[in-house]
């Protein structure tokens, strides 16, 4: 059986993992574990230092939380019309890259995810997919394996602790047959 990990919506492309592991695909996609995914969007005009400078700090946006999201151009614009920029989001919210840039009045027009974690889109082409290796995979267990024991930590920590001299009633037994 095989896992996706991650979504992309019909109107962007790049990057996608397929997985038989599904601990794993479950460990890249959940949002506590906080794995990187970069993409190149082309988003249309040219956003001003305030977008950056709100992406960067997070927050909220009409009544949704985001996390901080890293951005910096990538190409320099031959018009005013258009504006790449590189995104590094550790969430992953449902069209989130979209409604923030439709929210800063900059819609994307084109969205690429070129990295997951470790493993990196390359010069693959639309359709064209590779095996990963060994130390691929084992690079994105690695991703994971920090935030799988913060997890752990946060768990113990929140387990509750019997109280002495409290004892647990006993369980009747059903006597219908």
């Amino acid at each position: 059986r095989l896992f996706p990990v991650g979504r992309l919506d019909y109107g962007s492309s790049g990057l996608l993992l397929l997985t038989n592991d599904g601990e794993l695909a479950q460990c890249l996609m959940r949002p506590e574990y906080g794995v990187e995914r970069r993409y190149l969007v082309k988003l249309k005009g040219k956003p001003d230092v305030s977008v950056y400078e709100a992406w960067k700090k997070g927050g909220r946006v009409e009544g949704m939380r985001y996390r901080p999201i890293q951005t910096r151009p990538v190409r320099k614009p031959r018009s005013q019309k258009h504006t790449w920029v590189e995104m590094r989001l550790r969430e992953g919210k449902n069209r989130e890259i979209r409604h923030l840039a439709d929210v800063a009045g900059h819609p994307a027009l084109k969205i690429i995810r070129i990295s997951y974690a470790t493993v990196t889109l390359g010069d693959l082409a639309p359709g064209e997919y590779r095996v990963l290796e060994p130390e691929e995979v084992m690079a994105l267990k690695g991703a994971v394996a920090p935030a799988k024991k913060r997890a752990r930590q946060r768990w113990a920590i929140a387990k509750p602790q019997r109280t002495q001299g409290v004892k647990a009633r006993p369980r009747r037994r059903s006597d219908a047959k």
